[in-house]
């Protein structure tokens, strides 16, 4: 598929959250274990709490309450994919990443201060982890392994605290799509072989999630 008509492609899903949260979901190690009617409810209910999260901060200066917390905002070198990072603290944010989606992207889809917002608000989010207890607490662990009644073994799935995080990000920056649809994105850009089976993947997820919702 050439670039051009992925990119429209994914331009016209940005805003569906359900697509990317899914897709999100989809790399936790735990997924296989999910019963196919589990996924959209640990999905849906991350963005939930995300969203529940982001209206307490909602006409909060955003730095002042990074501040209160103690955390310092520094600038680093991160590599070309990975936007920021955090360490009890302090948030990094790496401005050669956030540049290159800014590049990447219509002009109109967003804006330079508008990224920023949501990469600060998005490490902000692990950080208020600390104080509220981690989000993936909030769902029920999954079995990964029985042996009879007794030995079991159980796991979190930990990417619940991504789609939170993202659903607070995009609600305080007023994002136009999650920010995890950048990766997706930029990975459409760079690679032919996955450009070519974007429309089916994403023809996949929307059929499970037409279901989950019959």
């Amino acid at each position: 598929m050439d670039w051009e008509p992925a990119k429209q492609l994914l331009l016209s899903k940005a805003a569906e959250d359900r697509i990317w949260a899914y897709l999100e979901l989809q790399q936790d190690l735990v997924f296989p274990k999910l019963a196919r009617e589990q996924r959209w409810v640990y999905a849906a209910g991350a963005l939930e709490l995300g969203a529940q999260w982001a209206a307490d901060f909602k006409g909060v200066d955003l730095l002042a309450a990074v501040g209160r917390r103690g955390l310092v905002l520094t600038t680093g070198d991160l590599g070309q994919r990975l936007r920021a990072a955090y360490a009890p603290g302090s948030i990094t944010i790496n401005r050669r990443a956030l540049e290159r989606i800014c590049q990447a992207l219509p002009a109109h889809f967003l804006t330079y201060q508008q990224l920023e917002r949501a990469t600060i608000a998005h490490e902000f989010f692990h950080a208020l982890e600390e104080e509220r207890g981690c989000v993936d607490r909030c769902f029920p662990a999954v079995t990964i392994w029985k042996l009879g009644p007794w030995r079991v073994r159980t796991a979190r799935v930990r990417a619940v605290r991504e789609i939170a995080a993202h659903r607070f990000a995009k609600e305080l920056a007023a994002l136009p799509c999650l920010p995890v649809f950048f990766d997706w994105f930029l990975l459409a850009e760079s690679s032919p072989d996955f450009r070519s089976s974007l429309p089916q993947l994403i023809g996949e997820v929307e059929d499970l999630l037409k279901n989950s919702a019959t």
